[in-house]
């Protein structure tokens, strides 16, 4: 017997076939870069990378604005953002990111990657300066891409199961 699209036996809700049918959706990964940074091929290689591995991306290109990193958040509803840095700005440009983003409510899992600064201060200092203000992963050594991988794979693997 059918009730409100539900099929029952007697007053119990039973399970179809189609109920059992999981409704798995692709993560969704927003790709872009700091403001000032002009490079398109670390973009391009984060893209490919995370469709390979089964997400659904939108790579906002190169000198994103930030008006670009929240109007797409909002529209896209990424599972993760990826603010790359191929020109050594992240450091100084890369918190207001964070901070807009936490703004207007963003849960994304937040990280940022590649060259962090153009001075002599460490990258581990870095990157907690950017922890602290709010990045979930920074990514920024010889075998970042092989971590990236496994962090990418962790959010895939919270959303299909």
């Amino acid at each position: 017997m059918l009730i409100d699209n539900q099929e029952r036996v007697g007053n119990i809700p039973t399970t179809s076939a189609w109920d059992c049918k999981r409704k798995a959706r692709k993560p969704r990964a927003l790709i872009g870069t700091i403001a000032s940074d002009s490079h398109t091929w670390n973009l391009i290689f984060i893209d490919l990378l995370l469709k390979e591995l089964g997400f659904h991306t939108m790579n906002l290109g190169p000198c994103t604005p930030l008006s670009l990193f929240l109007s797409s958040f909002v529209n896209f509803k990424p599972d993760m953002i990826i603010v790359s840095s191929v020109n050594g700005h992240a450091r100084s440009q890369a918190p207001e990111i964070a901070a807009k983003l936490k703004l207007i409510g963003a849960t994304s899992r937040l990280v940022a990657g590649g060259k962090l600064s153009t001075g002599p201060e460490g990258n581990i200092e870095i990157r907690n300066e950017l922890q602290l203000a709010g990045f979930h992963a920074v990514f920024f050594t010889d075998d970042s891409i092989g971590e990236f991988t496994k962090y990418a794979e962790s959010i895939k693997s919270a959303i299909v199961s």
